[in-house]
């Protein structure tokens, strides 16, 4: 599985030839409309001629002017627009990976309709490469967004969210969805925009905690449910005294999944299966999920709960007691037929859990 991750990334790298950091073009928004649509047809030929050195040298070029420092928003949509006219959309569908991959690149940091489009139709590739950096691109999208270096109406920020809930329920690919959980991890930006993100991801990982635990746990898919939890709950500490009701019970009811992933994935792969590095991911993944539960329960209640998940599974990791039962039966106070994540105000369908 770590090899089939670092293969994929190393595909994606030599297609977009890890481009590199480029100095900020100056004075952008003094360019006339003719001077954009020649700067772009110029360096879209060499996006698409296939050559590594060219495209490296069109998509750098392109960057370097979209990278300009409070460019606005009729710029913007100036290059939108001349990159649409020479065919982004066509690139970022092209047979060669080198092509497609770069002109997703482009596309996202445009932070316009466009790149909704282009992103929109590039997750849907049948190719994971593409469907990969399509997915990282919605995080630049969003980045954007929050350094409000973006041309894009709210109803379209909203298809963005759309279209990333609905690859949590279709994804194949562990390494797609894990670059969709990353996207979504964003740490500036307003308090709307960060909570509106940290709730799709957690109803994300909802989604495919259910989707892994069914389909042989692993430590990779593991790693990927912890950043996301680990991530809810450094948010909710972050909004403490301010925190969303509506994220808090979406982290809450993730957690949960979480926890009873954790449990089927030590099912699957007891302790002295494990190295030590895989026995702290354990570790560290019932705490984190434990601790969210804690936190957004008294968050939502006012109920104050003590830790007792955490403590059973450390010592039935580390080999000094405990039992994977006695975890489970803990775990099922929040999951069970009677558990709390049934209840309000979270209403969890038992079924979801099972």
């Amino acid at each position: 599985m770590r090899f089939r991750h670092l293969t994929l990334i190393l595909v994606v790298a030599l297609a977009a030839t890890l481009y590199p950091a480029v100095t900020w073009a100056q004075g952008a928004d003094g360019l006339s409309a003719r001077e954009i649509s020649d700067q772009v047809q110029t360096n879209m030929s060499l996006v698409g001629s296939g050559s590594p050195a060219q495209v490296r040298d069109g998509r750098s070029a392109l960057l370097k002017a979209l990278r300009s420092p409070g460019m606005s928003n009729s710029t913007r949509l100036q290059y939108s627009s001349s990159l649409q006219q020479e065919g982004l959309g066509a690139m970022a569908s092209d047979d060669d990976d080198l092509i497609a991959i770069n002109a997703i690149i482009v596309a996202s940091e445009i932070a316009t309709p466009l790149s909704v489009t282009i992103l929109g139709d590039a997750i849907d590739d049948p190719r994971e490469a593409i469907r990969y950096e399509a997915a990282r691109g919605y995080g630049r999208v969003l980045s954007a967004v929050a350094d409000n270096a973006a041309a894009i109406p709210e109803n379209q920020i909203d298809l963005i969210y759309l279209q990333i809930a609905d690859r949590f329920t279709t994804e194949r690919s562990d390494q797609v969805l894990q670059a969709l959980i990353l996207a979504l991890r964003l740490d500036h930006g307003d308090s709307e925009l960060r909570t509106r993100c940290a709730i799709v991801m957690c109803q994300g990982v909802s989604r495919i905690s259910i989707r892994w635990r069914g389909a042989g746990a692993s430590e990779e898919q593991a790693l990927t449910i912890f950043r996301a939890i680990n991530a809810a709950f450094r948010e909710l500490l972050d909004s403490r005294g301010a925190v969303d009701d509506g994220f808090a019970t979406s982290a809450a009811i993730a957690s949960g999944h979480a926890l009873t992933f954790l449990a089927a994935w030590l099912e699957n792969t007891p302790p002295d299966q494990m190295d030590s590095d895989t026995k702290q991911l354990a570790i560290d993944l019932g705490g984190a999920a434990e601790r969210v539960l804690l936190l957004s329960h008294s968050t939502l209640t006012g109920e104050t709960l003590g830790e007792r998940i955490t403590p059973l599974l450390k010592r039935f990791v580390e080999g000094r007691g405990s039992s994977l039962k006695a975890i489970k039966d803990e775990i099922d106070t929040w999951t069970g037929q009677r558990g709390l994540l049934l209840k309000a105000p979270y209403n969890v369908n038992a079924s979801d859990f099972n």
